[in-house]
């Protein structure tokens, strides 16, 4: 805390992370214009040299894309390459903005969770940055894979003893094996009522359920659980 007091009135120190070395954890800064990884996420099962750089990519990759992509969500936009609050997009670009933010928070306010014997909606009001961030990181994360496998001409395909799993099935296997956790019902519901993130199962099945490539790679019908509508909610 006197730390913090003692930087009151003195110029912005704009290498000041702010978070401890060890946190599994990333951070967008929308007042620095800054993205910060502290080293504990730079391990598995987010990153490790000794895999296929796809597992890399879902891993470390979407989260790097994740927090790439606060820089132009709701928030984040409105901050410019300086950390400081103005306007610089065109008021045409807000408004298409904004048109397509209103469907991600539409899709999320429809998702629930069962918890204490009920189903609880999803606020896609309160959750609508880190939803618009999340679909961004699975497109990002993997289109930047395949650009990667395209330059350097690399053909991974597989793990062994998970050879029935392509390539790109892992790849999504991967990312959502960044959000396996358990909580109990009370937090679920605390969370779901105060968090700005949207519960762990909703930050899987939310962006995959907004990605043609998912809805290919496994089959999903038009109409399905995980394909749920041919118009995508996609903004970046």
């Amino acid at each position: 805390m006197m730390r913090n007091f003692q930087k009151l009135r003195k110029p912005v120190d704009r290498t000041d992370w702010g978070e401890t070395p060890a946190i599994a954890n990333a951070f967008y800064d929308a007042s620095l214009n800054a993205m910060i990884f502290p080293a504990g996420i730079l391990r598995s099962p987010y990153f490790s040299k000794d895999v296929p750089m796809f597992l890399n990519f879902a891993g470390i990759g979407s989260a790097v894309a994740h927090e790439l992509t606060h820089g132009f969500d709701n928030e984040g936009r409105q901050f410019d390459k300086n950390g400081n609050f103005s306007t610089w997009w065109s008021k045409k670009d807000s408004i298409n903005f904004n048109k397509k933010a209103k469907c991600v928070t539409d899709q999320y306010d429809n998702f629930t969770i069962s918890a204490d014997g009920k189903e609880w909606h999803v606020n896609g009001t309160l959750i609508q940055d880190e939803a618009i961030a999340d679909i961004g990181a699975v497109r990002l994360a993997l289109q930047s894979y395949l650009n990667w496998r395209a330059k350097n001409s690399v053909d991974e395909s597989d793990l062994p003893g998970l050879s029935q799993y392509n390539w790109k099935q892992l790849w999504f296997l991967s990312m959502a094996q960044e959000w396996c956790g358990i909580e109990r019902d009370e937090n679920a519901v605390f969370s779901l009522m105060t968090s700005v993130h949207p519960p762990d199962k909703i930050r899987v099945n939310g962006p995959v359920s907004n990605s043609e490539e998912f809805a290919e790679t496994y089959n999903c019908a038009v109409g399905s659980a995980m394909n749920p509508r041919r118009t995508k909610c996609v903004i970046w």
